[in-house]
């Protein structure tokens, strides 16, 4: 058998394990594909097992998987000539030669392949090709080496300290290798090849008397320098003759042959300048020995520095070698750009806008921007010398709003998707797909596959191989949500409408027990409900009457505040943060301390003050906002009036303030920011009311036990009290959507024995062009003439009543307000709408 293929053999059962040997003693060629799968016992290794060899063994190695073949000299003891070649396989392999009467070794291959000579001794003929091939790098001790051939390999270091005293052919082309060391080549070399070397390579074969290169190859142009004294040669290439003065240049020759002629060749006299440096490229154009002067690659492409200018294109002539003379005239253009930074502009549409701030820029030329990673240009520039802005599709995928059905488990979420975007894929809770019914560039549509629990859930959305990905975007409310609970002098309670228990005590006799029979200003029905008196607010049970006060609008900034006989409180907006996907703030714009301009106009029955952000007269760089609009509406009335808010109707009651409040354009920073606004208000370290002579605490935050989402805020004051009530939505680019509260500091206003603290409280927002508040205060007044205690002087207690939003749009309605969701029903049906939420109200209480 001259040749054999394991391809070529048909599996007939299990192979004996006591197999031992494969006697193929006329074997030319083997052919192996590793591991076999045609072998149907793979624990058999058919290279130990092969005996009785010829001297001379060509193996061809497909290997398909981590792979070792070993060649012994037990298993080849006359083999004298191996011949190894991989010509395929998706894996690593390993070739290990331990053959002490081995002479020639041939090993190819153009995949990962670890070659390991463990018995060098006898070794005449290396010859090794690839890129991937790894092999020792040091043959000091192939003793008997004559022939080293090493192409197309990625060797870096020189493979010899000492050469073999017998070496007669060296050849080393298209290796790594930046360097050849100074050695003393053997005297027996007769043939030595160091072509296609590494750009910038330093060549050193000094010393070499008996060294003889022939016709130095072309490619010792591109060395960066060469010590070629002493050695012998046929010729040099022109590009060393061009410059045989150069100083790291050592010829073995003082001058070039005689009527030389350099005739240097440039790709192109019309060069470009990149901020006053110019690149030349061709053949024979030197070293960059000159002021200025660089060589990335010796003879190919150099570099000079000119004296940049605007405007169109001048001659300039440049001196490319001191030592020689050369000089040429070139046209130049500067059209370098030095940037200082950038930021997107965030629009409502599908198109953002790129801003790149500039230092430097040729404004001669006009200059277009590409988004290298997701080779994208930026389309319809406007150039100036400071900045240039133009058009960007907005990064996807973007969800800024989220609405969940739960009976038919729909889930619609707005943002943007791309403009072609027609697949993706939605995970809610890590776990739960949700099958995509309809896409387009700024809907998703889908059917989540089970019901997630209540509370928040994470949002996962892939589309086009980009991610978005949120944990307060999507949250959904339990059954027993307190959104419609209310509030009274002390923590919440609830009016039950259950039956039987409580020692037999009725719905009525237990708000009546609870409420003090509606405080005096109301009856208790009989499914335990107050049913206040006019005037009366039955939200807190007919605790409290509406009454007139005077108020007082802030011309300087947006705080809501109220002054009531000397007693006063406050409700700031203190700055705006930006969030990375981890909580952690990318920037923060405060707005304590801003300018803001101002406007007020009045019909002596309500009153509009109107507040501007100053952008421009303050504080904020335009260069990090350079579009932000930020906006503050603050309303009150003596009348009653009815505000809509998204989906929703408040109903205001007389001398409620009205706050609204609007973010846009914020530059953020990648579609996985958020923001939060943050206020700040004075709240009391222990604070409690009393009534009927039984003193309660008022816990100054009540936070939903799912989410730890702030509900409500209250702060007592003299028995002036501030309630104020944290919707858990916003409105993000007109959209309805879920909305965080949380507490993030609290800090003593001083260090001894203070009373009170400064509390910083944020609302997270999802991202969105527009972003909108709208919260409502009411002051009331907690009228006691039916209270029979005398632990208290006075029959009259005061109190404000309010409530705030939270959100990107900052949606707040106060606790005095009723709530009603904008539908074409019959008067009825609002009726009976808003006696349900009157009754969950005091259910909660």
């Amino acid at each position: 058998m001259n040749s054999s293929t394991a391809s070529n053999y048909v599996s007939n059962g299990m192979p004996n394990d006591l197999l031992e040997a494969l006697d193929l003693p006329y074997l030319v060629i083997l052919q192996l594909s590793l591991p076999l799968p045609i072998v149907a016992n793979v624990s058999i290794q058919v290279v130990p097992m092969l005996k009785n060899l010829p001297n001379s063994v060509e193996i061809m190695v497909h290997p398909k998987s981590n792979h070792q073949v070993v060649f012994t000299t037990k298993s080849f003891p006359s083999l004298s000539s191996l011949i190894v070649t991989s010509q395929g396989g998706d894996s690593a392999m390993e070739v290990i030669v331990n053959c002490s009467t081995l002479l020639t070794l041939r090993v190819s291959s153009v995949f990962n392949l670890n070659l390991n000579i463990l018995n060098p001794d006898l070794l005449e003929t290396i010859y090794i090709y690839g890129a991937l091939v790894t092999f020792p790098t040091m043959m000091n001790d192939y003793n008997k080496l004559l022939s080293l051939t090493i192409a197309n390999n990625s060797l870096s270091s020189y493979p010899f300290t000492v050469f073999p005293q017998k070496l007669m052919v060296l050849q080393i082309t298209s290796s790594g290798m930046s360097a050849i060391p100074n050695l003393q080549l053997p005297s027996t070399l007769t043939f030595f090849v160091f072509d296609n070397v590494s750009p910038g390579i330093h060549i050193d074969l000094s010393n070499n008397v008996n060294l003889h290169l022939g016709d130095v190859p072309e490619s010792f142009c591109q060395a960066r320098s060469l010590t070629l004294t002493d050695i012998q040669y046929t010729s040099f290439p022109d590009c060393i003759y061009c410059y045989y003065m150069e100083p790291f240049l050592k010829l073995p020759f003082s001058a070039p042959p005689q009527n030389f002629v350099c005739n240097i060749e440039f790709d192109s006299m019309a060069l470009y300048s990149n901020l006053g440096r110019v690149t030349i490229t061709g053949k024979k154009i030197g070293y960059g020995n000159a002021p200025g002067g660089l060589a990335p690659v010796p003879n190919q492409k150099v570099s000079f520095s000119v004296v940049p200018q605007n405007g169109p294109s001048r001659d300039v002539n440049i001196l490319l070698s001191i030592p020689m003379g050369y000089n040429r005239d070139f046209s130049v253009i500067e059209a370098g750009v030095s940037l200082i930074g950038g930021r997107v502009i965030t629009k409502l549409s599908g198109i953002d806008q790129l801003v790149v701030y500039i230092d430097r820029i040729n404004t001669y030329l006009s200059h277009n921007i590409t988004l290298t990673e997701s080779n994208i240009t930026c389309a319809n520039p406007i150039q100036s010398a400071s900045t240039i802005i133009c058009d960007v599709p907005k990064g996807y995928p973007l969800a800024n709003a989220v609405n969940y059905t739960s009976t038919t488990k729909a889930l619609e979420l707005s943002g943007y998707f791309g403009s072609t975007a027609t697949t993706g894929t939605v995970t809610v809770a890590n776990t739960i797909n949700c099958v995509i019914q309809k896409m387009n560039f700024t809907q998703i549509t889908c059917i989540l596959d089970s019901s997630p629990q209540p509370g928040p859930n994470t949002l996962y959305i892939k589309v086009d191989e980009s991610e978005f990905i949120s944990s307060s975007l999507f949250y959904i409310q339990p059954n027993n949500n307190n959104n419609g609970s209310t509030t009274t002098g002390s923590t919440t309670t609830a009016t039950t409408t259950t039956t039987g228990g409580n020692n037999g005590e009725s719905n009525q006799q237990k708000c009546e027990r609870l409420t003090h029979n509606c405080y005096g200003h109301g009856n208790c029905d009989g499914n335990g409900q107050c049913q206040c008196n006019p005037n009366y607010n039955q939200i807190d049970n007919c605790l409290t009457k509406f009454t007139n006060t005077t108020i007082q609008p802030n011309t300087t900034n947006p705080t809501v505040s109220f002054d009531i006989d000397g007693i006063d409180f406050q409700f700031d907006i203190y700055s705006i943060q930006e969030l990375d996907y981890d909580g952690s703030i990318i920037k923060e714009l405060t707005l304590i301390k801003q300018s803001w301009n101002v406007s007020v106009t009045t019909d002596n029955i309500t009153t509009l003050v109107n507040y501007k952000l100053n952008t421009y007269n303050s504080t904020i760089s335009t260069e990090i906002y350079p579009n932000l609009q930020v906006s503050s509406n603050i309303s009150f009335s003596s009348i009653t009036r009815n505000v809509t808010f998204g989906d929703m109707e408040l109903i205001l009651l007389p001398n409620s303030i009205k706050v609204g409040f609007t973010i846009s354009y914020w530059p953020f920073a990648s579609n996985l920011a958020t923001l939060r606004a943050v206020f700040k208000s004075t709240i009391n370290n222990d604070q409690s009311v009393t009534f009927d002579c039984e003193k309660q605490s008022i816990d100054s935050f009540t936070k939903d036990q799912l989410s730890e989402s702030i509900q409500y805020l209250r702060v007592v004051k003299d028995n002036i009290q501030f309630s104020g009530r944290f919707i858990d939505f916003v409105l993000s680019n007109g959209r309805k959507t879920y909305s965080k509260t949380e507490l993030m500091s609290i800090t003593p206003v001083d260090d001894d024995n203070s009373d009170e603290s400064i509390a910083l409280i944020g609302i997270n927002l999802p991202q969105c062009s527009q972003c909108q508040l709208d919260p409502d205060f009411t002051p009331l007044l907690i009228d006691k003439e039916f209270d029979n205690s005398d632990c208290e002087k006075s029959n009259n207690w005061r109190i404000i009543v309010g409530c705030v939003v939270g959100g990107i749009g900052l949606i707040a309605a106060a606790i005095a307000t009723f709530m009603v969701i904008k539908k074409n029903k019959k008067k009825n049906s609002f009726n009976r709408n808003m006696k349900n939420k009157l009754q969950k109200a005091n259910d909660d209480l």
